[in-house]
């Protein structure tokens, strides 16, 4: 193997080499197909066109290696291939199997990372059945193989000699070329502007390991197919830019997305030549969709996709991975920026063929719209993977699409929010799923009324434990009426006021919460690891009177200069134990929750008594909570999913248990936390779920939200787990 042999690999084929590496022997780079031959054929000239075919494209013989730590490939002498024979005449299930294998075998590096094989199909008919790793061929290869084999086959047979195709290596070097000139440097700066700051929904995005997927075909109705073309015409528009922007909105409207990034493709074939060459050419390109649903209608939404088709396009010779890898710098947890893909391609091979789905999709979604052979019929084919999606749900997703497309084609002024997600039949069974309206109850008329006469009913019940430190509710009850007098007759907080909550996870913000509530204001909870400036901006922004703080947590924000109280000096403990008189009702607020501020500064969230009165009446009805719980106090307190964990606990007389924030970043200690505090009552999310195993014969239920539930929960526990999508 000669020095001068070696070359770098294209950035198209490190992100496919990294998978490689991280997902090791497994179908996920296998691409196969077989193509048939309606006449009769020569196999051994068809063995000839074969070994041409190898011989005369160089980047079939592409091997991988490691160079110095460097990753480097070279192109291996032509040696003839064995090129296997195998006849399934009249049976059917041996080629199925015979299929099955060869797609799921992982292509070994050490070997040729393509197969060829002439096959007689069960029909009678000659076939060549093929596969390439992803590494030397990506979609367009195949196609490609499939027409150089036709061609092959007949100048062969018509005595003629194959001559020699151009060599990959000039690609490596176009590459090369490319990252020297101004127009890699322009290239860069707009991917840089692009995603600078990042979309608004890219903090739930991540890797997966779970690339196991299927695929399903659907073919558009001849009737929607004629009308989308229609309105295509009457307006001048694309079909395909329909059939896009319609995937991007049901995107967006079902997961309530306004800023977001989507995958696609890009041939990265950039001259004739490279249009007729084999190899992994692909690169993958991230639109970032902005829509605001109540303003934009179906023809700017189409106009804007369309745009941002056209715009990435014009820079796509930039290398994704180079885009993430620079935005990591200032995101070092950022793994992408999209992790479903929308791809529009034609598919016109020169002879009949088929291409089989390799069973794994790296993306959770890929929604393919395909415009097939010479008819040029649009079907749209569906990659999902199954540890996140089930068929029915790929079903009901391309119902949904189908109806919204049609809406948007009625309606095509409308903002997109009046446009209809779900089908009238669809819509009537969810109304009818939701039992009747209930009567908002006339009492309790706000929480702390309803956690008084809890906390008289269940006196000496346990309500929260952390650490050693166990409260009764009669206990709980009388230290927040201490400190509700302090902030009353000390401070002067009543009904109306605001009062900042910065504690760490311990008993301290639960009595804080009740004595704010019982004095007449409303708590604004924030983090003890969020920015000085954070907090300060929030206090200002909410115009908080005072903050519950303690000693510890004010010297990490040293340089704010805010009044505050300090619960663990011990100036509340001579204050009464009796509740106070209460000066609020059910339309007063209760608390003040910020947003993240990603889309600029934080957002304060407004939730009044009565809101909170909805919420765990109707849960504690649905959940059947009974005083014997024991419930974990999950999310952050300044996340509006703490309501529920904290006062499902505190309205029914059940126990509230408190894991430290150390616990809660190790899955294996807040596993054994479950377990051994005998928790029956858990709230997380799915992605959480994910890495622990509460194994806890006492768990009686599991609330997931905020994210995908995987398929394993869902049939494992379906009877314990409440899937809130």
């Amino acid at each position: 193997m000669a020095a001068d042999r070696m070359y770098s690999l294209t950035h198209a084929q490190k992100r496919i080499w990294f998978y490689e590496i991280l997902h090791p022997s497994t179908r996920l780079r296998n691409s196969f197909a077989y193509c048939w031959f309606e006449k009769q054929v020569d196999h051994d000239i068809l063995n000839q066109a074969i070994q041409q075919l190898i011989e005369k494209n160089d980047s079939l013989r592409t091997k991988v290696v490691e160079v110095e730590g460097e990753l480097a490939q070279y192109f291996e002498t032509f040696r003839p291939y064995e090129v296997e024979r195998h006849h399934f005449e009249n049976d059917a299930a041996a080629f199925d199997q015979f299929v099955q294998t060869k797609v799921a075998t992982p292509f070994a590096a050490e070997g040729p990372l393509y197969h060829f094989s002439i096959v007689t199909l069960p029909n009678g008919l000659d076939a060549v059945f093929f596969g390439v790793h992803h590494v030397i061929g990506d979609g367009t290869t195949i196609a490609l193989i499939i027409r150089k084999l036709a061609d092959y086959y007949q100048q062969l047979a018509d005595g003629h000699a194959i001559a020699m195709e151009p060599s990959f290596r000039e690609v490596v070097q176009f590459e090369e070329a490319y990252q020297q000139s101004t127009a890699y440097a322009e290239d860069e700066d707009y991917w840089l502007k692009k995603f600078e700051p990042l979309p608004v929904d890219t903090g739930s995005i991540k890797s997966s390991d779970h690339i196991a997927a299927k695929e399903k075909v659907y073919p558009i109705s001849a009737d929607l197919e004629q009308r989308v073309k229609q309105f295509c015409t009457q307006h001048d528009i694309r079909f395909y830019h329909v059939l896009i922007a319609g995937f991007c909105l049901y995107w967006a409207r079902v997961k309530g997305l306004h800023d977001f990034a989507m995958g696609t493709l890009s041939h990265g074939r950039y001259n004739d030549q490279m249009k007729n060459m084999l190899g992994m050419f692909a690169n993958t390109l991230a639109m970032r969709l902005q829509i605001n649903p109540e303003k934009a209608s179906f023809f700017q939404w189409i106009d804007t996709v369309k745009k941002e088709m056209a715009e990435v396009i014009a820079h796509d010779k930039y290398p994704y991975d180079k885009l993430v890898g620079h935005l990591k710098t200032n995101t070092p947890q950022l793994k992408e920026l999209f992790n479903v893909v929308v791809n529009y391609a034609r598919v016109n091979f020169s002879i009949p063929s088929k291409r089989f789905f390799n069973q794994s999709d790296e993306y959770e979604l890929t929604f393919n719209i395909y415009v097939v052979g010479p008819e040029k019929a649009f079907e749209i084919k569906i990659y999902y993977q199954t540890a996140v999606y089930t068929l029915k749900d790929i079903d009901q997703l391309f119902d949904i699409y189908c109806h919204l497309i049609d809406q948007g084609i009625k309606y095509p002024e409308k903002p997109l929010s009046q446009l209809s997600l779900l089908p009238e039949g669809r819509l009537k069974q969810i109304i009818n799923f939701n039992p009747p309206l209930k009567e908002f109850p006339s009492s309790p008329s706000c929480m702390d009324e309803w956690f008084e006469v809890i906390a008289d009913r269940f006196a000496q019940n346990q309500a929260v434990f952390h650490h050693d430190i166990s409260l009764s509710y009669q206990d709980l009850n009388q230290k927040a009426n201490q400190l509700a007098w302090l902030l009353r007759t000390h401070y002067d907080i009543g009904r109306g006021d605001l009062v900042g909550i910065l504690l760490q996870r311990s008993e301290l913000p639960i009595i804080t919460i009740l004595a704010i509530i019982k004095s007449g204001a409303a708590y604004v909870a924030m983090d003890p690891d969020f920015p000085s400036d954070r907090v300060r901006f929030i206090m200002q922004d909410s115009e908080a009177k005072i903050l519950v703080s303690e000693g510890d947590v004010m010297q990490k924000h040293h340089d704010l200069d805010l009044d505050y109280i300090d619960l663990r000096k011990d100036h509340w403990a001579s204050q009464p134990l009796d509740n106070l008189p209460k000066q609020h009702d059910s339309s007063d607020l209760i608390s003040i929750f910020y947003t993240s501020g990603s889309t600029g500064l934080p957002k304060g969230v407004m939730v009044e008594h009565r809101n909170v009165i909805n919420l765990i009446q109707s849960q504690l009805d649905t959940f059947k909570i009974s005083d014997d719980e024991r419930i974990l106090w999950f999310s952050p307190m300044n996340f509006d999913a703490s309501v529920e964990q904290i006062w499902l606990a505190l309205t029914s007389g059940s126990s509230l248990f408190i894991p430290s924030h150390e616990v809660l970043k190790s899955p294996q200690e807040l596993s054994q936390f479950i377990s051994s505090h005998r928790i029956s009552h858990l709230h997380t999310t799915p992605g959480y779920l994910d890495h622990i195993q509460p194994d806890s014969a006492d768990l009686r239920r599991i609330i997931c939200g905020g994210g995908y539930l995987y398929i394993k929960y869902r049939q494992a526990v379906v009877t314990t787990v409440c899937v809130l999508q």
